[in-house]
Order: structure tokens, then sequence, then C-alpha cells
């Protein structure tokens, strides 16, 4: 059930922000959303969303795409090195110190996570973050329909 909770955690994060595996570069006008996921500004008419709301929501997601680009390479980078240490049969303080900077590259990520969808709840009204949380369920309900296996049609009996 705690799997189930955190996998489903997961879904409406990703659903949410609408993150790709990697982050836009910072030039870009505005994040888009990997192929086929829509962004919660693609839901302004359905959420009533001000363009004030739109703007600051997208200021958000590009600061923390730009940060989770970072804090990815870094922690690109620190693993890299982790898997070097072992071949080479490092010293383990190195790897150990390695593997300390590994995790708090991750609690980087999941307080940034965090810390973003809070501010984009405060952008939100109380009625619209009730609404934008009704569609991410419908959305994750419709995706896990989608990765059903379809059954085959039984053969007629006639």
């Amino acid at each position: 059930m705690k799997k189930f909770a955190i996998v489903l955690s997961l879904l409406c994060a990703m659903s949410f922000f609408g993150l790709q595996a990697k982050a836009q570069d910072a030039n870009m006008s505005a994040p888009k959303g990997s192929a086929g996921v829509k962004m919660i500004w693609d839901y302004k008419k359905e959420l009533e969303m001000s363009d004030g709301q739109v703007a600051g929501i997208k200021e958000a997601i590009e600061n923390f795409q730009k940060q989770v680009l970072d804090l990815r390479q870094k922690l690109q980078a620190t693993e890299g090195d982790i898997q070097e240490l072992i071949q080479k049969k490092g010293d383990m303080d190195a790897i150990k110190a390695k593997l300390q900077t590994s995790a708090e590259l991750q609690v980087q990520l999941r307080v940034l996570d965090i810390q973003t969808a809070r501010k984009i709840d405060t952008i939100l009204t109380p009625y619209q973050l009730n609404l934008w949380r009704e569609i991410q369920q419908r959305e994750v309900a419709k995706q896990q329909q989608a990765s059903k296996p379809k059954k085959p049609a039984k053969p007629s009996d006639q």
C-alpha cells in the first residue's frame, strides 16, 4: 500500500509539473510538457486562472527546472565518481563521502520539488487547487486506463 501511495504521489507530481526527463534550456520563454503531457496552464480556462497566476506558475516551474538541471548534473557527476571509485577499489572513506554527497543532492531535489509545489499552492485559490487536484486524478486515471493491456476480442459463436 505504501508503494502504491509513493507511485501515485510521483505520478501526481509528474502530472502536476508536466516535467520532462531533462529540464528545458534556460533561454526558453516557458517550459513545455513532454509529448502528451499537459501543463497546469493548459487548463487555464477550466481553472479560471488569471494571466498573473499563469505567469507566476510558469516562473516557479522555470526556476525549478533550472535548479533541477544543475542538481541532476552534479548528481550524475557524483554517481560517476562513485562508480569509478568502486571499480578502482578506491578508499572507503572517499566512497562514503561521495555517497553522502549523492544523498544530499537527492534530498535537495526532493525539497526543491516540495517547495515548488507549495509555491504553486499559494498562487492558486483554494477552489482552483481543489479543482486542479481533481483534474490530476482524472488524468492519472486516464493514463492508467491507457496503459492497461487490451483484451483480445472473443471470437463470435456464429
